[in-house]
């Protein structure tokens, strides 16, 4: 009987944690008791729904969509809406200005622009439940600015912690020893001196005897999904450190305060349970593999304020379907959107002038990737597993195709190429059963073809339309001779037409 007791009891902390995340998600205050929730829903204005494709979107930040607009009432703007609240925080502002979101969609056409929050009272504070002993033990990875910068009160009635005089990077511990599992407690961080306190390292809960490994992603995905609930951020320094949010896979938010500059590597990665994610306008620099691995994330907010799209930056986010590059964006990182099954289309600035290796390899259900500037180069396996892509342009500033550049894109069924070709890399269109035509007529000699592989597995009667002045030289030329059959000159094809 009492297993069954517990076991309910449990059930209804649950649902009341869940009921509260809802009202948080509304934007409506939580109520102090159970008993008032009810009203709390009832009460929650019923306003009409911003309409999802519109181009110009605005997001909380949790990525609940807010208000959305055309691209002529976009323009027509005199000032940004208004700002949501949220019990606890404070709003910080949008993450682009009036000006920035008119040039962003004169660029680009669309924009997601999202609200930034810091804590009402400047503390940072984690919210975790400790669900069994073994990891009762919990560190938290800090470093500080100056000495005596910070204290931190563990959220049990045992003496606050700090200020510490040590300024570089420390795994500050605590044992908790609650009388009954699961335990819950509110951890608070707060800046008490002149520096700053920064989030440097994973946060990990173990026990006493020993610590999950920071780099072995299986225990510490387990201790830290069942912990950490929630973090709100306060006032801390301008970098949050490598690693420090990532594999916190039960948190639904993350509020990145709008003093905060660099977001190092994967410090965001791994955020299994959250649905959306701004960045402040204030951060400049992003470290690779910043969203790796946020396998639920739907929208993610860029301000216009970053220039690179890093290396590996989006990579694996799976249900990634609500992203703009921004038009601050100059260049882009190996394997960036590889594994962004969801991804819709993207469009990039005239700046950005280089494809990398594997940029969009598994972008199963992207249609077109358009590119306004002139792109000069293209990395190997660019477009690999693209099975929606519709099709491509290749301009004339471009003249080497790569290494298995679109294999295996199914649906594609365009390849426009605007220049002088001079170089086709193996597998380039292996398994690209959709396109009819490659039109090579732009060419001033015969492409260097690197494998006869290039064109297998493609459609049985395609024409690669050639200059007839290069027509002999081309059916002769090395490995080139095995698509004799389907070679012919732009003047057969306009007599078909």
């Amino acid at each position: 009987m009492s297993s069954t007791i517990a076991s309910e009891l449990q059930l209804l902390r649950e649902t009341k944690a869940d009921i509260a995340d809802a009202l948080e998600s509304k934007h409506a205050v939580v109520p102090e008791h159970f008993a008032d929730y009810g009203d709390a829903i009832r009460n929650i204005p019923q306003n009409e729904a911003p309409n999802i494709r519109n181009p110009v979107k605005f997001v909380d930040y949790d990525g609940t969509l807010l208000y959305s607009y055309g691209v002529d009432a976009t323009m027509a703007l005199e000032a940004l809406p208004d700002l949501p609240e949220r019990p606890g925080l404070t709003n910080q502002g949008w993450n682009y200005t009036l000006a920035q979101l008119k040039t962003q969609v004169q660029t680009i056409g669309k924009a997601i622009v999202g609200c930034n929050y810091i804590t009402d009272d400047g503390k940072t504070r984690i919210y975790i439940t400790i669900t069994y002993p073994e990891y009762s033990l919990v560190k938290v990875g800090l470093a500080q600015t100056a000495s005596n910068s910070y204290t931190i009160n563990w959220g049990d009635g045992s003496a606050e912690d700090g200020p510490y005089g040590s300024t570089g990077y420390t795994q500050r511990s605590h044992q908790y020893s609650p009388a009954s599992y699961p335990a819950s407690y509110v951890i608070e961080i707060s800046k008490v001196g002149d520096g700053y306190p920064y989030l440097n390292g994973p946060i990990q809960g173990s026990a006493s005897t020993g610590t999950p490994s920071q780099n072995n992603q299986t225990t510490q995905t387990t201790a830290l999904g069942s912990m950490i609930k929630k973090i709100e951020l306060g006032t801390i320094h301008s970098t949050i450190g490598a690693h420090s949010l990532h594999w916190l896979t039960a948190i639904k938010t993350v509020n990145i305060p709008n003093n905060v500059t660099n977001l190092s590597n994967q410090c965001l990665g791994g955020l299994d349970a959250a649905k959306g994610l701004v960045i402040p306008s204030s951060v400049t620099t992003v470290g690779t593999n910043l969203f790796a691995y946020c396998y639920a994330t739907e929208m993610i907010s860029l301000p216009p304020t970053i220039s690179s799209i890093t290396a590996s930056m989006f990579f694996n986010c799976n249900a990634l379907m609500e992203l703009v590059i921004p038009y601050s964006v100059t260049s882009i990182g190996d394997q960036a959107f590889s594994g962004c099954g969801a991804m819709q289309d993207l469009k990039f600035p005239s700046s950005v002038t280089a494809i990398p290796t594997k940029a969009f390899f598994n972008c199963m259900a992207m249609p077109r990737a358009e590119f306004l500037g002139n792109i000069t180069t293209m990395g190997d396996s660019a477009f690999l597993g693209c099975n929606s892509l519709q099709e491509f342009k290749i301009p004339s500033t471009m003249t080497a195709i790569p290494y298995q550049a679109f294999k295996s894109n199914n649906t594609i069924q365009k390849i426009a190429f605007e220049g002088n070709i001079e170089s086709i890399g193996a597998e380039a269109f292996y398994a690209c059963y959709g396109i009819r035509e490659y039109d090579f007529t732009n060419c001033t000699a015969v492409p260097t073809l690197s494998n006869v592989n290039a064109f297998q597995n493609t459609y049985s009667k395609k024409k690669i339309i050639v200059p007839d002045a290069l027509y002999t030289d081309w059916i002769a030329a090395g490995n080139w001779s095995s698509s004799t059959n389907n070679i012919v000159t732009s003047i057969v094809k306009e007599s078909e037409a």
